[in-house]
């Protein structure tokens, strides 16, 4: 039928210092987000009562925390995604 195609041709190559660029810069984002989930189990371990304030919307403070937590994620992964798309100045 012709389905098997082989490789595709196009091949993308990253070279060294472009890869130690983005690896330095996931470790960033990944310790800048790490800090503040850190921040948020100390809140759960150490002081429960300020994660069950109500804040906005009516919400309390672990939900608003949480679902800022997932935004941050997001927000990073989008940010390391667009700066690895070009190389590294040599």
């Amino acid at each position: 039928m012709g389905l098997d195609h082989g490789p595709s041709t196009h091949i993308e190559t990253e070279d060294e210092i472009t890869a130690a660029r983005n690896a330095k810069l996931g470790m960033k984002l990944f310790v800048l987000y790490l800090a503040v989930y850190a921040i948020y189990v100390f809140l759960a371990a150490f002081s429960p009562q300020t994660l069950r304030t109500i804040g906005p919307f009516g919400l309390n403070v672990a939900v608003l925390y949480g679902f800022g937590l997932i935004i941050k994620a997001l927000c990073l992964a989008l940010v390391y995604a667009w700066i690895c798309r070009t190389h590294a100045p040599r």
